[in-house]
């Protein structure tokens, strides 16, 4: 018996360079590596890591810091 394995192919599609796309992008990096490294200290202490909605009040709350706050800086909310 004769099996034919047709190949997956992929399109890669390239747009200019965009300032507020590149500006969201950035920004949305940034909220999931502050989520991410949330996390991973939390998981690093043997605590219970939190749910969605907890860590979203967590990242909701405005820093001293501005570069904390990539969850006000981002549209959409």
């Amino acid at each position: 018996m004769l099996y034919i394995i047709k190949a997956m192919r992929t399109e890669s599609i390239h747009i200019g360079y965009n300032k507020t796309i590149s500006e969201l992008c950035h920004l949305s990096k940034n909220l999931y590596n502050q989520a991410n490294y949330t996390i991973r200290q939390v998981y690093f202490k043997n605590e219970k890591i939190p749910c969605y909605a907890s860590l979203i009040k967590q990242l909701q709350v405005k820093s001293y810091h501005y570069e904390y706050n990539n969850f006000q800086k981002l549209p959409g909310r």
